[in-house]
């Protein structure tokens, strides 16, 4: 991702540089994908950006989190992280469902201002919108590699997200906390 990105980007030296064990795969750069995901889908949605390896220690400390370099127990993650950040950040996970990039209930979301984490083989993306004329979705990509052949932010079909290492088949959304939306609403005069 360019610099000037506010999005997370886990193939960023800093990442790279960070290890819960002896294993090369507990490398945050390599296993870290659905926590930047989640911090990155939190950013698009509320403008505040969680800390990533805050995120990591606290998944991490609720069994969320494995340091083997299996990654993130998105099941876990998903029931659990709103409780942790729900409030401090604007956002309410409203679900979790094992489903396709074609679902009615996800396009809705997208279309309505959420935000979902995806999971592709071995892999997790930001969705941020979704385009019904192009039947295209918004991309957030954390690790931008040969794999799969995503640009950082991008918008792709969804023939592209039902296929091979970009086949969706579960996504948790996220929705701003009402309160957030209310109180926004009287800051514009509504």
């Amino acid at each position: 991702m360019p610099e000037e990105s506010p999005f997370y980007n886990q193939l960023d030296e800093k990442w790279q540089s960070i290890y819960w064990g002896d294993d090369p795969r507990a490398n945050f750069g390599f296993s870290g994908c659905g926590i930047f995901a989640f911090c990155n889908a939190v950013y698009a949605l509320t403008g505040r950006l969680p800390d990533a390896l805050e995120t990591a220690e606290w998944a991490i400390a609720t069994d969320a989190y494995a340091t083997d370099g299996s990654g993130t127990y998105r099941k876990i993650f998903f029931s659990k992280v709103e409780a942790k950040y729900g409030k401090e950040l604007g956002f309410t996970v409203r679900g979790q469902y094992k489903g396709k990039i074609t679902d009615r209930r996800l396009k809705n979301a997208l279309m309505s201002g959420d935000t979902a984490i995806v999971h592709v083989p071995c892999h997790f993306l930001v969705l941020t919108g979704y385009d019904p004329e192009k039947d295209q979705y918004h991309v957030i990509e954390s690790n931008v590699s040969f794999m799969r052949f995503i640009r950082a932010d991008s918008w792709l079909s969804a023939a592209k997200l039902s296929r091979g290492n970009t086949r969706v088949d579960w996504y948790a959304i996220l929705s701003r906390r009402q309160t957030d939306v209310q109180s926004d609403d009287q800051t514009e005069g509504r």
